[in-house]
């Protein structure tokens, strides 16, 4: 009678670890394929905002409304660097000083 017990249990406890792995991995997997990915998005009120996305080796910035979404900019991957808040911190003294 035990004996079943435990091994219903550890039979469970065998499927819940599959199902976890199996969805790590679709996880892990999708994020990494695929043409297109969302680098960023910015809101400014309900339904509105700026969106980054990478499309390949380019970056294109769309402003997004619930009717109409317009290109505002298209850039190189690799012309992004300045404009990221991490890059911006470690070229800036300034910023450092009142940082620390």
């Amino acid at each position: 009678m035990i004996g079943t017990v435990l091994q219903m249990f550890f039979a469970l406890a065998v499927v819940l670890f599959m199902i976890y792995g199996m969805s790590y991995m679709m996880k892990k997997r999708q994020r990494h394929t695929g043409f297109m990915s969302m680098i960023e998005y910015m809101p400014f009120g309900p339904k509105k905002g700026v969106a980054a996305l990478k499309i390949g080796p380019d970056v294109l910035i769309l402003a997004v409304t619930p009717t109409d979404f317009k290109l505002l900019k298209t850039m190189a991957e690799k012309d992004l660097a300045p404009y990221r808040f991490d890059a911006m911190v470690k070229s800036d003294p300034q910023i450092r000083e009142n940082d620390a």
